[in-house]
Formats: C-alpha cells, structure tokens, sequence
C-alpha cells in the first residue's frame, strides 16, 4: 500500500466529514485504486490488527467484499483459510467491543466466505457456529451467524454460479431441521429462562430475539416438510403468549408458516395446533375487550396471522366452529377505531366474503365434510357485519372517526389502470363498500332488510337540510350520508336481479324508496343547490343499478304474469319522470349527464318501445325530434351523446317478445332520420364544398367535432350490443354517409389535432362495425382518404414528430386506424399503404416518444398479409431491420410488446422461417437479444426475451448449438470472458429440447456470464 494505515486513516475521517464534492469524489478514486489492486486482501488482517478505528475496519472489509465480487478463488487456498480464521477469532475475541455496524459487516463478511467455501474447503462451518451457540458468553453470536446463512445462502448473489447457488441451498436444507431444533429453539428457551433474573434478563431478551430473527429466516424459503417439528411449536406459543416484543418476533415465525397453502400430511397436526391458536386468542383479545391496553402492534402482528388462516387454511379440519370463530371476528373489528388497524381486518373480511362468493358460485353439490362451507351458514354474521360496516361509513354513526380522514383528492390508477380521482376518506368508504356490496352479493334480501330502515331514515333527511338553517357541516355529513345510501341501494337492485320473483318484494320496496326520492330532488330543484346536486346525480347512479331488475321484470310481464305489465309500465314511467327537468329548462351538467345516463340504461336494458313513448310524452312535445334537438343545444357535448345514444338505441334494438315481420323497421328507420339528420346534415353540406380552407369557416370545426363525437360515441355503445343485421343496417343507412363527408374532409384537418383525432376515432368506430357491410369501392375510398391525409404538403411531419400529448395521442389513434385499414383484403392500395408505413412514417415513429403503435401495424399486416408481406423481400427485410432497431431500445413497453408480437408471429406465421431472415436476420436477432439479456436492461423480461430466441432457434436448433451459440461466445458480445468460461458457457445449454429447458438454459448464462464478468472485472463501490 502506497501510504500507511495511519494515513489511510486521516483520509477516511475526512471522506466521512464535510467536505466538498469534488474532494470526496478524488479520495473515492483513490480508495477504489487501493480495493483493486492484486493482492488487496493482504491488508485486511493487518488493518485490524492495528486500528480500533471502525471507518478503517469497514474499509478492510469492503477490501474483502471486492474479492468476493471477483478475485476469491485466486487467493491461495492457504491465505483463504487463514484470513477467514483470523476474522472469526476476531469476532468472537473482540465481540463485546465491536460496533453494531462493525459487528454485522463482519459477520456478513464471514458467511459470504462460507457461501463461496463450505462445504468443501470449510467444512466445519456450520459446525463451528453449533459450537458459538451452545456456549453462553456467544449464543447470542451463533443465532446472529445463523440467520445471516440462511439469509445468504438464499440470496440473488452475483458472485455464485447458478450451479453452485442450487447446490449449497440444498445441502443447508438437510442440516436445517436440527439447525432449528437442537440449536435455536433451545436457544429461545434458555434466553426467557434468563429472563427471570434481573442480572441476565437483557441477555436473555438478545438471545431470544435474535434465536426468533434466524427460525424466521429459515421459514421463510425452505421448504416445511425438511423443517418443521412440533416442538418448535411449544416454543412459539410461549413467545406468543407473553405479549410482548417477544411475541411480535413468534408471530412472524407463525406467519411465514400460515404463508404456506400447501402442508404435508406428517404436519397436519401441528397445523392443527397452530389454528387452535387463532380461535384462542380471538378469545382472549376479545375478552379483554377495546380498552384493555394491549399492544397496537401485538393487535397487527395478530391480524396478519388471522389473515393468513381465512386465506390459506380456513378450508381444513378445524378444532373450533367456524360461525364460533366469525362472531368473534366481528367482536374483534367492532373495537378497531383506528384506521389503520380497521383496514387490516377487514382484508380478513374480504378473503372470507370472497371465498363465500366462490362457494355460492359453485354448483357442484357438497361433500360431507364441505357442508360446513355452504353460504346459507353464514348470514347472520356476515349481514352483521354489513351493518357494522354500513355504520362505520356514516357521518351520523361514526363522524369521530371520518371527520380525521382527508379529504383532499388525488389521483390514483384503478385495476385497469385508468387514472381516477380518490381521497383518504373515500378510499376508507370504497373498502368498506366492496365487502357490503359482497354480502349483498350473497344474501340481498337479508341483508337490505337489515339494512333498509337506515337508509330510508338517512334520505330522509333530504328537507331537513334544503333549508337555510341547516350549516355547512351538518349539510356536509348528511350529503355524505345520503351518497353512501344511494350507493348501497344501488349496489342491492344489481344483486336482487336473479330469482327475480322470490327477490320482488325487497326490490320493489327499494325501487319506490329511489323513485320517490329522486322524484323529490327533481321537484324541488335540488340540482340547483350546489352541495346537494351531488346527492340528485348519485339518485340518478342508483336508478341507473336498478335498471337490469326493471329489465327482468319486463321479461317476468311479458312471459309469466302479463297482469304484471301495467305495474311494470307504472314503475318505468315513474323512473323516467324523475329526469323531467332535463327536457323542460337547463341543469347543471354534472346533473344532466347521470340523468341521461340512466336514459341510455334504460333504452339499452329495456327492449320494449314503451321507453321512447314514456319520454316522447314526459317531454311534453308534439313535434319530439325537433324538440330533441332543441334541448341538445343547452348542454355540453357528453350530454349530447348520452341523450343522442339513449333515443337511437331504443330506435334500433329489436322489442323484445316480437316477431322480425312485428318490429317495423321502416318506421323505426324513418324515427332514426329525424333523430340523426339534423346532426349528419351539416357535415355533408361542408363535405360538398371541401377545399382547403374549409376550415376556415368559424362553426366547421365545431360542427365536424359535434358529429364526430356522436355518431363515434353511438357506434361505441351499439357495437357492445351484438345487434343483429336489420338493426345495423338502419344504423348503416345513417351514418356510412357520414362517415363518406367526414372521409372527404380528412386530408383538411391535419391543422386541428383534436377535430383529427376525434374524426380518426369515428372512422376506427365505423369501421369496426360496417366494414364487413361495405363493398370494395367503399373500403377504396378508405384508403385512399387516408394515404391522401399523410402525403398531404408536411402533413407527416406535423402528425408524427411531435414530442407533446395530444400528437402523441393523435399519432397513436392513426396507427390504429391504419392497422384496421391493413386488415382489409388485400389491394394494390393496401401495398401502396403499408410501403408509405415503412418508407416514410416508420422513420418519423421511431424518433417518437410512443413507436410502438409501429409494431402493432407491422403484427396485423404480417398476420393479413403473410404471403404477400413475407413474399416481398423489400418489405419482409424492412419490417425486419426495424424490428430488431426495436429490440435495443430501452423502453419498456415498446420492448414488452414487440417481444410479444415476435412470439406470437413465430409461434403462428412462418415470420422466422422465411429465406430472408435465416440469411440476413438470424444471427443479428440473436446476437441482440443476448447482449440485451447480458446487460440486463430489460431484466424483468428475459423469459418473453427467451421464449421468442426459442422461437427462432427451435427449427435450427443443431445449427445453433453446433455454429451460431460457439461463433456468439467467441464474438464480442461475450468478449470478456475466458476461452475456459466460454467453454463453461457452453456446455449450460446442453442441448435442450424444449422452452422450459431452453429457459433454464438461458437464466443460466446469463447468471454465469455475471457472475464471470465479476470475476475478472471487479467494480469496487464505497
């Protein structure tokens, strides 16, 4: 070393303190100078032979660490054995002395040596750390040492071979049993055994805990068979039951346990005891009750073991009743106050609310022991607990509680990771819902029964609060409250819907409550009252939930009980007054949108002309369809295509229990003109006159937008339908003739990015639902818009260069369409299309934020066109250069889609068989693929990254492992490694003759060539 310890010293006290950035950075490069050099290792001992200092004892050890990641098999085997005896005699001579940081580096230090040594070259390893634990001055060493083996020898090292990884994790499992048994199970007993005196009680606790921190670690990935032994149950209730810091340290042993699905039959008993436990401190907790002081995280800690029973063993034998269990469960809830701890129970709701879903979903008929199982066992205490939770959502139950959670919004993504606007207190309010909603789900006539009385007494609180008495907080809370209520009605009539006549008195009864009070909001103009317009929308939501069981009601008048049709008439019309003011003068749009909404619900759900004749007459208009068109124009364009979408849908669905010869379609038709002219009309007569500059007029844009947005949005619900032909065909008489003035307006709108892609989204809308219906020269015209938009003066440049989200989005939407253009049968236009892709808008996509919609264009005209595409070398080579450009980009998504378009062209198309990907493209694909999967960019995909190499070696699969695979090793890609790990290298594929193995072989390498890479390369860091 070039300067003395002492020095070294200095310059690492001042590493440590205040010093600027570019100082820190020079000593970095000069200690990283010290760690590489060859024999490095030499000054270990020396160091800590010499100083106390605890930065310059880290430093010695990072020195060690460095050898591990490169150099350690190229220190004698001598010098190995006397370093590593050196450190242990170190450790435990200097334990009592040695800092918490010191003390945990070092012992980390010492089993990477056994990690990289036993049980070869130190094989008395683990029975040297035997011989730490059972003498008193270091057992609590000997438990430290072994929960950091387990930790290690389990770990994603880099400095292991894959081969050497699975061997010492398998030989540490057949000594793990009486690692746990004979040495820290014991070690736990002695320890609370020393708690009993004051002069030995710390160590004790020490020697306990840390006994507890290794079992854990042990459970945590081996497997329970090789393991576990009753006895270390004894020890772990004993722990448990002290209800202290001790405990929290058992329960986690328990629950890595209780993680397992899978028991071995030898272990049920012992499982058996461990669910005794669950039911007896449900007890004991339970009869303490809510202030008995325990623990917060003791409560937790047992929460989380509950869960895990309801999860993964509530299905066996049990030595307790389960509905025994589920009132105590409901007990223990009931005390949780705070938040967060109510949060964790009901997880254990939701599991045992959805296991009970998939119970009743299940019609195969019980076995003996699985009666106990059967839903009808269990509704008291669920529909309880719906009660409970209903309660705890309410301002006027439980304001203490819901007046501390904020209120604030923010977005967060949903399960199909669209963004939406949540809060602490609403996200409180949906995780009680779900479970409410669930056991509704199971017992709606019940649980509404319950339920009911305080819903009813809650929207009844309406007057009370349209007065100007009432202050901003009391409104605030019952606005809340009678929102909750709504919601839960809602979340009844979708569940009262099967068993329609069993189920007709509770829906009824709930369908007068919403009626009535929706009805009283539309009298009294509750929407015009800011706070509670919120309450008059969600009274509308709730309507819209009840109209599948209005539906089922007109299939139970029309097949069943025809003396139920005038009530069924009696109760549609009554849903449809209440959205009388819409038709009569102008309402909020927040309002208007959720009764529009409940109008397209019902013209979709009820297929019965009744509908449009209770609104034609509700609307209280001779001339309806003018009067249709008058009240468009005082609300935004949402609203429009709601009230647009409701009229059309009730035109054109068929009536439900008619004839074809019965629904006259002629008038239908003539019905659906003079809703959808007056809208279609204005788009043709600027189409008539396209040029330009027709833009330029002041209301074109506006009229192209209004159009656009409606017919795109009817087409979006029509098409969800499944409507059979006469119905599309009234639906084709209107709108392809739009969608003929929209097409001759497109070259037009390359200025307008919203009215483009709105106009764009229309035509994907259209051509989705017609275009099986339109003839060759329709489809012609198509294209041709299309190719005339992009080669239209800079319009390429302008529609997909640009970095901004709306030509981002703009960019994505024309890909779409383009991809369902290249869908169409195959023309000399179709190839003039997809040469244009690759010529001229591929190189514009790939230097975009978003080019995968490039690659998706690609998979559809390969898996349309396969013969054609593959058949033409200029384009099959393209399509193939840009493919592989994809595959050393680093964005994720793009790189996740390609790989799975690749695979699935290689699995069904002949896409990596053709002459010019085997002479030109194979070695390059692969040869990109592996020093992808080398530098570990997209680490998360390598499986998808070998299953489509698969794909491409499979057919050729001697060739490969004969030329490809050797020439590969020996090229640069893998130009760091020795002639000896090529050779290592090699031999891991092994000739593999399927994916699975083909993947094995693959992880391998790449774990290898890490680990190799390491080897010769090391990288110190501070």
């Amino acid at each position: 070393m070039a300067s003395s310890f002492q020095e070294l010293e200095l310059l690492l006290n001042e590493y440590y303190g205040p010093i600027s950035a570019g100082r820190r950075a020079q000593i970095e490069t000069h200690l990283n100078s010290i760690r590489v050099e060859p024999q490095s290792w030499t000054y270990i001992q020396p160091i800590f032979n010499s100083s106390r200092n605890d930065k310059l004892q880290f430093f010695a050890l990072s020195i060690l660490e460095c050898n591990f990641a490169g150099r350690w098999k190229l220190i004698p085997i001598e010098m190995r054995t006397q370093l590593r005896d050196f450190l242990s005699n170190f450790l435990v001579t200097n334990l009592s002395t040695l800092s918490h940081m010191i003390l945990q580096r070092l012992v980390k230090c010492i089993v990477s040596i056994a990690v990289q040594d036993w049980p070869k070259r130190w094989p008395e390893f683990l029975s040297s750390v035997a011989s730490l634990s059972q003498n008193p001055a270091t057992a609590v060493l000997g438990a430290i040492l072994l929960k950091e083996t387990s930790q290690e020898f389990n770990a994603q090292r880099n400095d292991v071979r894959s081969k050497r990884k699975s061997k010492i994790k398998i030989l540490l499992t057949k000594d793990a049993s009486a690692i746990i048994s004979q040495i820290l199970a014991p070690a736990v007993m002695n320890g609370l055994s020393q708690m009993q005196s004051p002069a030995t009680k710390d160590h004790g606790a020490q020697l306990a805990a840390a006994s507890l921190e290794a079992m854990r670690q042990f459970y945590c990935w081996m497997p329970l068979n090789e393991i576990l032994h009753p006895a270390q149950l004894d020890v772990l209730v004993t722990c448990v039951n002290r209800a202290d810091k001790l405990s929290l340290l058992a329960f986690d042993c328990l629950n890595e346990i209780m993680t397992r699905n899978y028991v071995p039959a030898q272990h049920m008993s012992f499982i058996g005891q461990i669910l005794s436990l669950v039911f007896q401190f449900l007890q004991q907790i339970t009869a303490a009750g809510p202030a008995a002081g325990i623990d917060p995280a003791f409560i937790n800690k047992f929460t989380e073991f509950t869960s895990l029973f309801v999860k993964n063993h509530m299905t066996r034998k049990l030595p307790f009743q389960l509905q025994d269990f589920l009132a105590l469960m409901l007990k223990f809830t009931a005390f949780h106050e705070e938040e967060e701890t109510f949060i964790s129970c009901l997880d254990i709701w939701d599991d045992f609310v959805e296991f009970m879903q998939i119970q009743a979903d299940t019609n195969l008929p019980c076995m003996p022991h699985e009666a106990e199982f059967a839903p009808d066992n269990y509704v008291a205490p669920l529909v309880n607990l719906a009660d409970h939770l209903v309660d705890r959502i309410m301002f006027s139950t439980n304001s203490k509680i819901l007046q501390t959670l904020e209120t604030d919004s923010y977005e967060k993504h949903d399960e199909n990771g669209d963004p939406v606007t949540s809060s602490e207190l609403l996200d409180f309010q949906s995780r009680c819902f779900n479970i409410i909603s669930g056991v509704l789900g199971l017992f709606p006539t019940q649980t509404i029964a319950q339920l009911g009385p305080k819903l009813v007494a809650n929207l009844s609180k309406i007057s009370a609060v349209q007065t100007a008495a009432a202050s901003q907080q009391d409104v605030t809370g019952v606005v809340f409250d009678m929102c909750t209520s709504l919601r839960v009605f809602g979340s009844a009539m979708m569940n009262l819907v099967d068993k329609f006549a069993e189920h007709y008195d509770s829906a009824n009864q709930i369908m007068q409550s919403l009626v009535g009070f929706a009805q009283h909001c539309s009298d009294s103009r509750v929407y015009m009252a800011a706070p509670l317009s919120k309450v008059h929308a969600d009274a509308f939501q709730a309507l819209r939930s009840s109209t599948a069981w209005l539906s089922a009601f007109l299939v139970q008048a029309n097949d069943t009980a025809r003396d139920l049709f005038p009530q069924f008439e009696a109760t549609l019309t009554s849903v449809i007054q209440t959205t009388a003011p819409i038709f009569k003068e102008t309402i909020p749009d927040t309002v208007a949108f959720d009764a529009t909404r409940l109008l397209r619900s019902l013209c979709e759900q009820i297929h019965n002309p009744t509908v449009l004749q209770i609104i034609v007459r509700i609307a209280g208009s001779n001339d309806a369809f003018a009067m249709l068109h008058t009240m468009l124009d005082r609300y935004s364009l949402p609203v429009q295509e709601e009230i647009v979408t409701s009229i059309c849908q009730s035109i054109v669905i068929p009536t439900y229990g008619m004839s074809q010869q019965q629904q006259d379609w002629a008038s239908r038709g003539q019905q659906l003109a003079a809703v959808l002219g007056p809208i279609s009309s204005p788009i043709a007569s600027l189409s008539s006159a396209a040029s330009p500059d027709v833009f330029q007029r002041q209301d074109a844009v506006a009229i192209c937008h209004r159009a656009s947005s409606i017919f795109g949005a009817l087409l979006d619900a029509v098409k969800a339908r499944g409507l059979g032909k006469p119905s599309l065909e009234l639906l084709k008489h209107q709108i392809v003739p739009v969608f003929g003035s929209s097409l001759a307006l497109l070259p037009h709108t390359s200025q307008h990015f919203g009215l483009l892609e709105r106009l764009v989204s229309f035509h994907l809308e259209a051509m989705e639902t017609f275009s099986s219906m339109m003839d060759a020269s329709s489809l012609e015209l198509v294209v041709q818009a299309y190719l005339s938009l992009l080669q239209t003066n800079n319009n390429l440049e302008v529609l997909f260069s640009g970095q901004d989200k709306p030509r981002v989005m703009l960019a994505s939407a024309l890909m779409r369409m383009l991809e369902t253009i290249v869908k169409l049968p195959f023309s000399p236009l179709v190839g003039h299309l997809i040469t244009y892709v690759i010529e001229s808008i591929a190189p514009a996509l790939k230097k975009s934020t978003a080019p995968v919609s490039l690659f998706e264009f690609y998979y559809q005209a390969v898996v349309t066109h396969e013969s054609v595409i593959l058949g033409n070398p200029a384009v099959s080579d393209a399509i193939y250069r840009d493919f592989l450009w994809a595959l050393e980009q680093q964005d994720v998504e793009t790189y996740r889609t390609v790989l799975v378009r690749l695979e699935d062209l290689g699995r069904r198309r002949n896409f990596f068989s053709t002459p010019a990907f085997t002479g030109n493209f194979f070695n390059p694909f692969i040869g990109t693929m592996f020093r992808v999967l080398l530098l570990r960019t997209h680490n998360l995909l390598w499986e998808n990254m070998a299953d489509v190499l698969w794909m491409i070696v499979k057919r050729t699969l001697p060739q490969f492992l004969q030329e490809t695979l050797p020439a590969l090793l020996h090229s640069q890609i893998f130009g760091h490694v020795t002639q000896t790990q090529q050779t290592t290298l090699l031999k891991v594929f092994d000739a593999p003759q399927d994916l699975m193995a083909f993947r094995r072989a693959i992880e391998s390498v790449v774990d290898d060539y890490s680990y190799f890479m390491r080897t010769n390369n090391p990288t110190p860091s501070m």
